[in-house]
């Protein structure tokens, strides 16, 4: 029995379902750019992986968080999941904080950021193994997953595809991969090229969107 993981499942649902009922409760805690650069109301990084829009947004987070976090924990310990779990949190609100300085609006809730950092995390920390995208009839290698997911959430963020916090995943996988990196250090010996992969076309895209909207700003 995977107790951290289910207790923490549990309680993430508690608090969203409570937020679908209480509206000031949930204004409170999401992630609003606006309180947190202005307010400095730094709990809203993690608290805002606490809440959800709707059951569906909740149970496909939940879902993917049990399924991978049980592994790390049975493996590992409780204390590696949770640490990076609200690393991740953090991490991916934190990426998104830089990625949307320049708005006043931003807003969102989810534990998408938490989710992902586990994921990586899970794909940096277990040996090999293949991941099974939700519909999908087809398994998927972990190595391939981990390139492709960052690219396609890198391009869907730059055009702001849906209202979903692509930033924040990013952000997530990013730390998450860290956080793998930190707890066994080697793994960056014995899976460089995977990392290189995942993080080399995303630099590049960068820098050349940097160029490009400076070239836009001064002509």
């Amino acid at each position: 029995m995977f107790t951290f993981t289910l207790a923490l499942v549990l309680i993430i649902s508690a608090v969203s379902l409570y937020g679908f009922y209480n509206r000031d409760f949930f204004e409170r805690y999401l992630f609003d750019l606006a309180a947190v650069r202005g307010k400095r109301d730094w709990v809203r990084l993690l608290s805002s992986g606490f809440l959800h829009v709707g059951v569906g947004h909740l149970f496909f987070n939940m879902y993917s968080f049990y399924s991978f976090a049980t592994a790390l924990e049975k493996v590992y310990s409780p204390l590696l999941v949770a640490a990076v779990f609200f690393l991740s949190v953090l991490g991916g609100n934190l990426f998104s904080l830089v990625v949307n300085r320049k708005k006043t609006d931003w807003r969102a809730v989810g534990a998408s950021g938490g989710v992902c950092g586990i994921l990586y995390a899970y794909i940096f920390l277990m040996e090999g193994g293949s991941i099974r995208i939700m519909f999908l009839p087809v398994d998927i290698p972990v190595h391939i997953y981990a390139v492709a997911f960052l690219l396609v959430s890198y391009i869907l963020m730059k055009r702001e595809v849906g209202n979903i916090g692509h930033d924040a995943h990013i952000g997530g996988a990013v730390t998450g991969t860290l956080s793998a990196i930190v707890i066994i250090p080697w793994v960056i010996l014995e899976e460089w090229y995977i990392m290189l992969a995942m993080f080399a076309p995303i630099a590049a895209l960068m820098i050349f969107d940097g160029i490009r909207e400076r070239r836009k700003s001064i002509s």
